[in-house]
């Protein structure tokens, strides 16, 4: 896949092969799934990193921290979605 490249800043990413998709296009649901994909990939990889020196225990702490609050974000805004029917 080739590198995505922004060519409208805040509209639009584009793709080296021309493909591309519009910001508006990407829903809460879609941050919803990237947050807790990303949440989980700290997770699993920032442990070993401040094990190996890579990275300092409380920044991971407070990283980790930080993306699921975005994680409980989207959770609730997708929630409150559902129960109005949108």
């Amino acid at each position: 896949m080739a590198p995505a490249r922004q060519a409208v800043p805040g509209v639009a990413v584009i793709a080296e092969d021309g493909s591309g998709i519009m910001l508006s296009d990407i829903d809460d649901i879609d941050k919803l799934g990237c947050a807790e994909r990303e949440l989980a990939m700290r997770e699993r990889f920032y442990p070993r990193w401040v094990e190996s020196g890579k990275m300092r225990a409380n920044k991971a702490i407070r990283e980790i921290a930080v993306m699921a609050a975005i994680v409980m974000d989207y959770r609730d805004a997708v929630a409150q979605r559902q129960k109005e029917g949108k």
